[in-house]
Formats: C-alpha cells, structure tokens, sequence
C-alpha cells in the first residue's frame, strides 16, 4: 500500500502504555507509531503515570517526531477517565495496549465495539506482587480481541494450552530502518576510544535483565576489554561497585542514551546475560549494525543468534557464556564473520513489511502497507 492509498485505513488507533524513559517496548512503540505515521493511519498515545511530561524522556521522542501523545494524570482514576473519555470519540478503530497497567485500563476504559488489541512484551517475574500483576494480566488477555505476542514462549503461554488460540498471534520485534553511522563515528559520538575492543551491555539495571551477572562473567584476566554499560536502574550502583575491582577491564557507564540504537556499530560485541526477555530490541539493533551478540537463550533469543550469527547458550549457564564471551574477545575474525551474517539474516528473517502488516491486520484493517 502506498502512502498515498488510504482507502484501507479510515479511523485512528489509540495506543496506551506507562511508559519507563527508556527501555524495548518503548522502542517498538515509537517504531511503530513512524510505521503507522507512514501508510497515514492516524494515532494517539497516551502515556500511563508520566508525572512530569516535560522531562520524561519517552514521551519528549514522541513529541519531538510529531507525534499526538497525551499524559493523564498520575492518578489511576483520573487516568481511567480520561482515557475512557478518549476512547468514546467517534472514528476509532482500536485500542492498543501496552504492558499490565495499559491492558488493565484498556480494558476497562473501552467502549463495548471498541477492538482491543495487546502486546505481550515480556513476563518479568520478580516478587510476590509483581507475579500477582502479571498472572492477572494473563486471564484478563483472554477477553482481548487480538494478543500479539513478540516469541513463541509468549505465543504458547497465553495461549493457555490450546495448540491453536487464533486471536494469540506470534509477531516479533523487527529492527528499525534509520542511518546507522559507522564504527568511527558512532565512537566519537559516544565519547568511546577509537582503538579499543569495546563490549556494550545495554538495558536497565534490573534483575531479570541480569546486570548483576556482569562482575562474575568478567572476572577472568583473560577478558580485558573496555565494557560500556548504557542505562539506568535500581542495580547500577551494586554492579558498578562490584566492576570496580577488575582491573584487568576498562568500566565507562554512559547512562540513559535515546540514541544508542543507531549507535551500536561502535562496539565490537553485545553481552546478554538476561534471564528473561521476549525478542529483545537490542539484539535486533546491534545485528542490524553488524554487532555480533553473546547471550543466553532466553525467549526468542536463539531465533535471531544463530551458530553463524553469534553466540548463544543454555540460560543460567554462566560458565558457558563466560567461554562464548572469552572466544569472542579472542577471534577478530570470527566477530566481524558472524557480524556480517547477522545482518544477512535480519534481510532474510525479520520483514518490516509482514511486521506492520500484521498490525494492520490486528486492528481489522484490510489490505496490507
């Protein structure tokens, strides 16, 4: 569908979430909103819980690429209605949700006719509280027009044991189209020494994202290198204290980057030592740019790194991965191999097209972009 052939796409989509200032479904949101902004299918988002607009970081990159974003709130029921009262305007096609709290409000702010459609990004775990979250977005997906779930973990867990739950649809993440700059470049973009082997550790500091594996996995000598970390969270202080002691690596944490996605070429290696994810953004990024990646086969991770793309073992195995890491940091030549193949297989694998396509189809617009 060309963007100037609209027939398809009367209406507007309403997409909701609470938003962190950074993170992988805020990045397939934003992705998503220049995707529909592009076949010329009107959206609003409205972001859950941002108590301050004007420096949360998500919501300035929407505003930024023109996007129409709205902040209710922070206020669980004044949110509520507000997007109950969004959500009433005439010319509507759906709602998209995001995450537990957008799914609950969804849910209940939605009109009866209105399709509700949601994206399983992740199941986190954690306490008590947070598994009681979760397991109750779980049943309340059931009632959801269309579930989108970004790996077949996800696929066949809110599937709930059926072998074939049509409105659960299998749809991964795909790699965002934008200007990549190289090695060179992104380097001095980001302030890093242009000669180092340079390995990037990009997430939140967060326990399922597994950054406090980061001082046991580096620990041996033999791994010497300059390790960036980008991001933000409750761990960075412990992590960083228990970095400080290997002396044999070069630690910089260059904080909260909006931009590191088209700023991964500048490093030789990606480490994900997650115990959990869905298809993670990063990875995508990082083969698009030609970054091979060393992690655990957690979620769909082992979908995209491949024996030829980069290195991937059991989860949990932290020897294993200490291994992957120690023969990456050793074999030049075996990095820029399965670099090059990563994004071979992006080409091959990840279609934007079918991506956007199967959103489209979500929202019960026919045709495709």
């Amino acid at each position: 569908m060309s963007a100037s052939d609209t027939r398809f796409l009367a209406g507007r989509v309403v997409q909701v979430i609470a938003p962190a200032p950074f993170g992988g479904a805020e990045t397939v949101v934003l992705q998503l909103l220049g995707s529909l902004a592009g076949v010329q299918l009107p959206t609003t988002t409205v972001a859950l819980g941002v108590t301050d607009p004007s420096r949360h970081a998500w919501v300035c990159a929407l505003r930024e690429a023109g996007c129409d974003v709205q902040c209710p709130p922070p206020s669980r029921s004044r949110e509520f209605w507000q997007l109950a009262e969004l959500l009433r305007k005439p010319g509507l096609v759906a709602v998209h949700s995001h995450g537990y709290r957008a799914d609950f409000a969804a849910f209940l702010a939605r009109p009866r006719g209105l399709r509700w459609v949601s994206t399983a990004h992740g199941f986190t775990g954690g306490g008590a509280r947070m598994q009681i979250y979760e397991g109750a977005d779980r049943w309340l997906l059931r009632r959801a027009d269309r579930v989108l779930a970004v790996s077949s973990r996800l696929q066949a867990l809110l599937s709930h044991g059926r072998p074939a739950d049509p409105r659960v649809q299998l749809v991964r993440n795909v790699p965002a189209i934008i200007d990549r700059p190289g090695r060179a470049e992104a380097r001095a973009v980001l302030g890093l020494p242009a000669d180092a082997t340079l390995v990037a550790w990009v997430g939140r500091f967060s326990h399922e994202k597994g950054a406090d594996r980061l001082p046991a996995l580096f620990a041996a000598p033999e791994l010497a290198c300059s390790l960036a970390l980008v991001g933000d969270g409750p761990l960075r202080e412990p992590v960083l204290a228990g970095l400080a002691p290997l002396g044999h690596l070069d630690v910089q944490w260059l904080g909260v980057r909006r931009d590191i996605g088209r700023l991964l070429a500048a490093f030789d290696l990606l480490v994900l030592p997650s115990r959990t994810e869905g298809m993670p953004m990063v990875v995508l990024e990082a083969m698009a740019a030609g970054v091979p990646v060393a992690a655990f086969a957690v979620g769909d991770v082992g979908h995209a790194i491949t024996e030829r793309t980069g290195w991937c073992v059991a989860p949990d195995d932290l020897q294993a991965l200490t291994a992957a890491l120690t023969a990456a940091l050793r074999d030049v030549s075996a990095r820029e191999a399965k670099g090059a193949a990563s994004r071979a297989y992006l080409a091959a694998h990840f279609s934007t097209h079918e991506w956007l396509a199967a959103h489209l189809t979500a929202y019960g617009l026919a045709g495709s972009p």
